[in-house]
């Protein structure tokens, strides 16, 4: 009940239960919670989405870049370093799906 009553309630505004789950779940975000309150907790778990929002978008930009390769493929074999460099992008990718399991997109 301290994040509801007392002095220093450390939620102020009911809407602010909507994130709680959120919070209570992130570590660093409870313990900003009970120390400086909701704001600065919310602040960091925004700070999170917003990194694994930028690390989705590099994906995706490289997912679209390896998509246009798939249009002209003959840029690539006639060019060794850009080869060795797809190369190295199966190897990697290949690895991280043999580590992690990841659910199969359905195909459209």
């Amino acid at each position: 009940m301290e994040l509801i009553s007392g002095e220093k309630p450390k939620l102020s505004v009911g809407s602010q239960v909507r994130d709680l789950g959120a919070i209570i779940a992130d570590k660093k975000a409870y313990g900003l919670l009970l120390s400086d309150g909701f704001e600065r907790a919310f602040e960091v778990l925004k700070a999170k989405q917003s990194r694994i929002d930028r690390y989705t978008k590099t994906l995706e930009q490289a997912s679209e870049a390896l998509l246009e390769l798939t249009m002209d493929p003959e840029r690539i074999s006639k060019d060794r370093k850009r080869a060795r460099v797809l190369g190295d992008i199966k190897q990697r990718v290949g690895y991280i799906l043999a580590r992690y399991s990841v659910p199969k997109r359905p195909s459209k």
